[in-house]
């Protein structure tokens, strides 16, 4: 058994989904290694309580692993209901692993047009620029997004845009990325594919 593996998977997991039981662990664990594992190697982790966890910002409560955001905030039934029933987004292995990273994303199509925009028509030409603020704008498309609370990322940085017309386009970008990020209580699943699901089994 390779625990250090498993706890990379654990803390991989939590990072995309917000909270994760340990079923659902040993499941994609099983998925996508040769070296099965047992719910009983699980509990043995949770008995443990490795530091490595509390380091990545990940708590253990009951038989979930848990973002420490989460119980700090108090949201892990809300999550739960939230999540309750819905599929869940499981990336190869690669790509899941970046997950231990609890800043990686996915910059997909929707944030290059965001970004692409935002260097060319808000900081000239100024890629790092652009892509501070859009990557503050993608987290804010993952936790509690609100158009408010990104328009006040530019305001902060006092810049203004040239027209309404201007406003516009960055919004429609903006709704785009937020309907294109992997967000907690849809399991990773992006939230146009998710109703694109739902409306095909009515």
């Amino acid at each position: 058994m390779n625990k250090q593996l498993i706890l990379d998977y654990i803390i991989s997991l939590v990072n995309l989904y917000g909270l994760v039981h340990k079923e659902k662990v040993a499941e994609i664990y099983n998925m996508q290694n040769t070296d099965r594992i047992k719910l009983e190697d699980l509990d043995n982790i949770l008995k443990e309580e490795p530091q490595q966890l509390s380091d990545y910002f990940v708590e253990i409560h009951g038989d979930y692993f848990v973002s420490e955001t989460i119980l700090e905030f108090d949201e892990f039934e809300w999550y739960l209901a939230q999540k309750r029933n819905k599929p869940y987004y499981i990336p190869d292995k690669k790509e899941l692993l970046k997950y231990k990273d609890e800043f990686y994303f996915e910059k997909n199509k929707e944030y290059q047009a965001l970004l692409s925009y935002v260097t060319k028509n808000i900081f000239d030409g100024d890629k790092d620029k652009a892509q501070e603020i859009c990557e503050d704008i993608q987290g804010i498309c993952g936790l509690g997004f609100s158009m408010g609370t990104v328009f006040e990322e530019f305001n902060r940085r006092d810049l203004s845009f040239d027209s309404e017309d201007q406003a516009k386009e960055v919004m429609q970008l903006v709704m785009d990325l937020a309907n294109n990020t992997r967000i907690w209580e849809n399991n990773g699943i992006l939230l146009t594919k998710y109703f694109i699901r739902w409306r095909n089994r009515i």
